[in-house]
């Protein structure tokens, strides 16, 4: 029998009502899986929709492990998620034989890069720390001012020693994480004693649940696997899996905390739009050529500014018109920051593109 203190109490309470409610989330998808899927034709393509519902950017006054974790995993996917919209506009100006060379994006490449792809990179010297016996939250957070101190602009480092937070500049803002916790919350330790409660239990469903740990015994501990390790490890197996598959993107936006109609909060609603990367993509379009009209739509919106200009017919005569009103209202096509151009794809997607 070990003695703990209240608060070492109950965080191994925490741990072991995380364990079970982990593995039995797993169980219960394994379970649909196995009923929804039938193995009919084992040489049969697999044909499937995956919906992801992901958490949001998290800012607090405390932001600690778990905030470090779901950021990094936003990170990632607004990654994905950029670079997905950038592709499809140079896809569609490629179609329409458009110049894009002007359109510019920002990359978070340098920040991923620094929570984990360098050497020594931010989860990775958390991870080394964990493994310590002697590692502490202290002792983790000097490694991590004296390894990325120097990357100004996307490390933020207090001026005060004293200050136990350290910063990262993310897409949707700065971030200072509080690094008392981290460590422990990384080990995500599951007591030893609690296992053995469980394997000489009467529960034959939670023996199941843990029966991977039951049967590793005494190399269980040593073989544990830290938190970090595997959000990643998970993280990059879900982006693999996007990465072949044709994604679709659903933003939701919440306009206020009062569930009124009508009603919308500017702050919060610039808020999630920043968070869930929207000011970005937004940033792409204007950059290119966000007003898109076929020529029957650009000679009945704008004939009324040249008198000259007849209506449209719908036939091939009015991509000459459209074209010939444009040159007179704004010079001719140029790819230039306030020029526009002309698309070349038959006549039902014909684009005239401008970015007045």
């Amino acid at each position: 029998i070990k003695t703990l203190t209240p608060d070492k109490a109950k965080d191994a309470r925490d741990s072991f009502a995380k364990g079970i409610y982990g593995r039995f989330f797993i169980d219960i998808v394994d379970v649909v899986s196995a009923i929804l899927y039938k193995d009919s034709d084992p040489n049969a393509k697999i044909q499937s929709i995956g919906v992801l519902d992901i958490f949001g950017f998290e800012q607090f006054d405390w932001n600690s492990f778990e905030q470090l974790c779901i950021n990094y995993c936003n990170e990632t996917l607004q990654q994905f998620f950029v670079h997905h919209i950038f592709k499809m506009e140079q896809e569609l100006y490629d179609q329409e034989k458009i110049s894009w060379a002007n359109i510019k994006f920002t990359d978070n490449a340098p920040t991923l890069a620094l929570l984990s792809e360098k050497p020594m990179n931010v989860l990775a010297i958390i991870d080394e720390e964990s493994k310590f016996p002697n590692g502490t939250d202290d002792s983790c957070l000097g490694k991590l001012h004296t390894n990325h101190g120097k990357a100004k602009g996307i490390y933020i480092q207090p001026k005060g020693g004293h200050i136990k937070k350290f910063g990262i500049t993310h897409y949707a803002g700065d971030v200072m994480y509080d690094i008392p916790g981290f460590l422990d919350k990384n080990r995500n330790t599951f007591s030893a004693d609690l296992l053995n409660c469980i394997a000489d239990g009467d529960g034959p469903y939670l023996k199941g649940l843990f029966k991977e740990q039951i049967e590793m015994g005494k190399e269980t501990k040593k073989k544990a696997k830290t938190l970090g390790y595997q959000f990643k490890s998970s993280l990059d197996a879900l982006m693999k899996t996007l990465r072949v598959c044709h994604p679709w993107f659903v933003r939701c936006v919440k306009p206020n905390h009062n569930k009124c109609p009508g009603e919308f909060d500017r702050l919060l609603c610039t808020r999630q739009l920043r968070y869930s990367g929207m000011m970005e993509t937004i940033r792409i379009r204007k950059a290119g050529y966000p007003i898109r009209h076929t020529f029957m739509e650009a000679i009945n919106r704008y004939r009324l500014l040249d008198v000259g200009t007849k209506a449209a017919t719908g036939s091939a005569a009015d991509k000459d018109q459209s074209i010939a009103l444009f040159s007179k209202l704004l010079g001719e096509p140029s790819d230039g920051a306030d020029g526009w151009q002309v698309g070349v794809t038959d006549r039902k997607s014909t684009r005239l593109n401008s970015s007045h």
